[in-house]
Protein backbone atom coordinates (compact mmCIF):
# COMPACT_ATOMS: atom_id res chain seq x y z
CA UNK A 1 0.00 0.00 0.00
CA UNK A 2 3.16 2.11 0.76
CA UNK A 3 4.58 1.48 -2.42
CA UNK A 4 0.90 2.89 -4.39
CA UNK A 5 1.04 5.80 -2.35
CA UNK A 6 4.84 6.47 -3.63
CA UNK A 7 4.03 5.98 -7.24
CA UNK A 8 0.45 8.47 -6.97
CA UNK A 9 2.87 11.11 -5.29
CA UNK A 10 5.54 10.25 -8.22
CA UNK A 11 2.43 10.97 -10.95
CA UNK A 12 0.70 14.07 -9.04
CA UNK A 13 4.38 15.61 -9.26
CA UNK A 14 4.94 14.75 -12.88
CA UNK A 15 1.23 15.34 -13.26
CA UNK A 16 1.92 18.88 -11.72
CA UNK A 17 4.89 19.32 -13.58
CA UNK A 18 2.68 19.42 -16.97
CA UNK A 19 0.04 21.48 -15.76
CA UNK A 20 3.01 23.95 -14.71
CA UNK A 21 4.30 23.75 -18.28
CA UNK A 22 0.96 24.48 -19.87
CA UNK A 23 0.28 27.21 -17.47
CA UNK A 24 3.45 28.66 -18.59
CA UNK A 25 2.91 28.60 -22.06
CA UNK A 26 -0.56 30.27 -22.02
CA UNK A 27 1.09 33.20 -20.13
CA UNK A 28 3.64 33.30 -22.71
CA UNK A 29 1.15 32.95 -25.04
CA UNK A 30 -0.57 35.81 -23.70
CA UNK A 31 2.16 38.08 -23.61
CA UNK A 32 3.80 38.16 -26.55
CA UNK A 33 1.06 38.62 -29.09
CA UNK A 34 4.00 39.98 -31.92
CA UNK A 35 6.59 37.49 -30.94
CA UNK A 36 6.09 34.40 -33.22
CA UNK A 37 9.29 32.66 -31.73
CA UNK A 38 8.21 29.45 -30.28
CA UNK A 39 9.14 29.41 -26.29
CA UNK A 40 10.93 26.32 -25.57
CA UNK A 41 8.27 25.03 -23.42
CA UNK A 42 6.14 24.44 -26.32
CA UNK A 43 4.67 21.17 -26.56
CA UNK A 44 4.14 18.87 -29.42
CA UNK A 45 0.50 17.95 -30.50
CA UNK A 46 1.22 14.35 -30.01
CA UNK A 47 2.99 14.64 -26.83
CA UNK A 48 0.06 16.77 -25.65
CA UNK A 49 -2.17 14.18 -26.67
CA UNK A 50 -0.24 11.25 -25.22
CA UNK A 51 0.16 13.41 -21.75
CA UNK A 52 -3.66 13.55 -21.66
CA UNK A 53 -4.66 10.10 -22.61
CA UNK A 54 -1.41 9.04 -19.64
CA UNK A 55 -3.49 10.82 -16.78
CA UNK A 56 -7.13 9.37 -18.76
CA UNK A 57 -5.76 5.91 -18.09
CA UNK A 58 -3.42 6.49 -14.73
CA UNK A 59 -6.21 8.17 -13.00
CA UNK A 60 -9.06 5.73 -13.45
CA UNK A 61 -10.72 7.82 -15.84
CA UNK A 62 -11.26 5.23 -18.62
CA UNK A 63 -12.53 2.89 -15.91
CA UNK A 64 -15.32 5.09 -14.98
CA UNK A 65 -13.52 5.47 -11.67
CA UNK A 66 -13.75 9.10 -11.68
CA UNK A 67 -16.58 9.28 -14.25
CA UNK A 68 -18.06 12.55 -12.30
CA UNK A 69 -14.73 14.53 -12.04
CA UNK A 70 -12.98 17.25 -13.37
CA UNK A 71 -9.72 16.80 -15.69
CA UNK A 72 -9.91 20.00 -17.10
CA UNK A 73 -10.31 23.30 -16.12
CA UNK A 74 -10.76 26.52 -18.10
CA UNK A 75 -9.92 30.08 -18.28
CA UNK A 76 -10.72 33.12 -20.65
CA UNK A 77 -8.00 35.19 -21.93
CA UNK A 78 -8.93 37.78 -19.78
CA UNK A 79 -8.59 35.82 -16.35
CA UNK A 80 -5.52 34.49 -17.31
CA UNK A 81 -4.25 37.87 -18.32
CA UNK A 82 -6.14 39.29 -15.08
CA UNK A 83 -4.16 36.80 -12.73
CA UNK A 84 -0.73 37.17 -14.22
CA UNK A 85 -0.95 40.23 -13.80
CA UNK A 86 -2.10 40.76 -10.79
CA UNK A 87 -0.09 38.31 -9.49
CA UNK A 88 3.32 39.94 -10.75
CA UNK A 89 2.09 43.18 -9.40
CA UNK A 90 2.00 42.54 -6.05
CA UNK A 91 5.25 40.31 -6.15
CA UNK A 92 6.43 43.75 -7.35
CA UNK A 93 5.22 45.25 -4.63
CA UNK A 94 6.83 42.46 -2.05
CA UNK A 95 10.33 43.36 -3.74
CA UNK A 96 10.37 40.36 -6.08
CA UNK A 97 11.99 41.61 -9.11
CA UNK A 98 10.68 40.09 -12.49
CA UNK A 99 13.35 37.38 -12.95
CA UNK A 100 12.89 35.92 -9.67
CA UNK A 101 9.29 35.61 -10.01
CA UNK A 102 7.62 32.22 -10.70
CA UNK A 103 4.32 30.59 -11.33
CA UNK A 104 3.14 27.61 -9.22
CA UNK A 105 -0.29 25.48 -10.45
CA UNK A 106 -1.20 23.21 -7.18
CA UNK A 107 -4.15 20.15 -8.15
CA UNK A 108 -6.42 20.53 -5.46
CA UNK A 109 -10.18 20.00 -5.01
CA UNK A 110 -13.30 21.32 -3.75
CA UNK A 111 -16.75 19.69 -3.08
CA UNK A 112 -19.35 19.83 -6.25
CA UNK A 113 -21.95 23.35 -4.02
CA UNK A 114 -18.38 24.83 -4.18
CA UNK A 115 -18.18 25.13 -8.16
CA UNK A 116 -20.17 28.26 -8.07
CA UNK A 117 -21.11 31.41 -10.93
CA UNK A 118 -19.23 34.34 -10.44
CA UNK A 119 -21.67 36.09 -8.79
CA UNK A 120 -21.82 33.90 -5.80
CA UNK A 121 -17.71 33.21 -5.64
CA UNK A 122 -17.61 35.34 -2.46
CA UNK A 123 -20.37 33.30 -0.11
CA UNK A 124 -17.57 30.27 -0.07
CA UNK A 125 -13.95 32.46 0.66
CA UNK A 126 -12.82 31.23 3.68
CA UNK A 127 -15.44 27.89 4.23
CA UNK A 128 -14.18 25.94 1.80
CA UNK A 129 -15.02 22.43 2.67
CA UNK A 130 -12.49 19.36 4.02
CA UNK A 131 -13.06 16.23 2.38
CA UNK A 132 -14.05 13.40 5.05
CA UNK A 133 -14.78 10.69 2.60
CA UNK A 134 -18.45 10.67 3.61
CA UNK A 135 -19.76 10.09 0.58
CA UNK A 136 -19.42 13.48 -0.75
CA UNK A 137 -18.79 14.82 -4.30
CA UNK A 138 -15.63 16.59 -5.02
CA UNK A 139 -14.12 17.64 -8.00
CA UNK A 140 -10.63 18.53 -9.24
CA UNK A 141 -9.71 22.00 -9.77
CA UNK A 142 -6.32 23.95 -9.71
CA UNK A 143 -5.15 26.97 -8.00
CA UNK A 144 -2.12 29.51 -8.82
CA UNK A 145 0.28 30.92 -6.28
CA UNK A 146 2.77 33.52 -7.68
CA UNK A 147 6.53 32.23 -6.11
CA UNK A 148 10.54 33.42 -5.82
CA UNK A 149 13.78 32.59 -6.73
CA UNK A 150 15.60 31.53 -3.80
CA UNK A 151 18.77 29.81 -3.92
CA UNK A 152 18.40 27.62 -6.78
CA UNK A 153 17.48 28.26 -10.16
CA UNK A 154 15.12 25.47 -10.27
CA UNK A 155 11.67 26.61 -10.51
CA UNK A 156 10.83 23.87 -8.91
CA UNK A 157 12.43 24.88 -5.50
CA UNK A 158 11.07 28.72 -6.28
CA UNK A 159 9.49 29.52 -2.59
CA UNK A 160 5.79 30.40 -2.29
CA UNK A 161 4.92 33.94 -1.70
CA UNK A 162 1.78 33.07 0.70
CA UNK A 163 1.60 37.35 1.09
CA UNK A 164 -0.12 37.16 -2.09
CA UNK A 165 -3.51 35.49 -2.42
CA UNK A 166 -3.53 32.41 -4.67
CA UNK A 167 -5.81 32.49 -7.03
CA UNK A 168 -8.86 30.00 -8.55
CA UNK A 169 -12.19 29.68 -9.71
CA UNK A 170 -11.92 28.25 -12.90
CA UNK A 171 -14.43 26.20 -14.80
CA UNK A 172 -14.78 22.73 -16.02
CA UNK A 173 -17.25 20.84 -17.51
CA UNK A 174 -18.70 16.62 -17.37
CA UNK A 175 -17.63 15.60 -19.74
CA UNK A 176 -14.45 17.64 -20.74
CA UNK A 177 -13.29 18.43 -24.12
CA UNK A 178 -10.35 15.61 -24.79
CA UNK A 179 -7.17 16.98 -26.10
CA UNK A 180 -7.03 15.40 -29.74
CA UNK A 181 -6.17 16.98 -32.90
CA UNK A 182 -6.18 16.03 -36.29
CA UNK A 183 -4.21 19.06 -37.37
CA UNK A 184 -0.55 19.51 -38.09
CA UNK A 185 1.75 20.15 -35.06
CA UNK A 186 2.86 23.62 -35.15
CA UNK A 187 5.83 22.48 -33.66
CA UNK A 188 6.48 19.61 -35.96
CA UNK A 189 4.58 21.03 -39.22
CA UNK A 190 6.23 18.66 -41.78
CA UNK A 191 5.93 15.54 -39.93
CA UNK A 192 3.42 13.01 -39.11
CA UNK A 193 2.94 14.48 -35.61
Amino acid sequence: MFAQAEHNTTIMKKNTTYLTILFLLLMLSSCNDDDDTLPPTALCTKDATTMEDNYIELKGFRRGEHEYDHRVISFTNKQMKDNIEYLTAKARKEGVEEDKLGFRVYIAAKSADEFLGPNEIDKIKGDTKSFTGQGEVYYTTVFFVATKKGDSDDPNDYENLYTIPALDYGSSRIPPIQYKSNKPCPIHPDSTH
